[in-house]
């Protein structure tokens, strides 16, 4: 069940890398022809990638997370969910 939500998430990232790098090449004006890797292209125009925000993000929350108060009913839901293995959950929950 494992392998198969990462391979869920691996999926994901590549698309969502691949349409990065394909707005990317069009802001900078390069077509697949023109041999400019993709990371030329990246520091080029100075953009930090989708998927390091994404990480970025999901830091900040976890971290804001773990500052609330452990008495708080929100606090007591995620650890709920999290720490119970027989809690249904769909791929890309949690």
């Amino acid at each position: 069940m494992w392998q198969r939500n990462l391979d869920y998430q691996s999926k994901g990232r590549q698309k969502i890398t691949a349409a990065q790098m394909k707005y990317m090449r069009r802001t900078a004006g390069y077509t697949w022809t023109d041999y400019k890797t993709n990371t030329q292209i990246a520091k080029e125009l100075k953009i930090t990638p989708i998927l390091d925000k994404l990480l970025e993000y999901k830091r900040n929350w976890i971290q804001h997370v773990n500052r609330m108060p452990r008495n708080r009913l929100s606090i007591i839901i995620i650890i709920i969910i999290i720490m119970s293995p027989s809690f249904p959950r769909n791929i890309g929950c949690l």
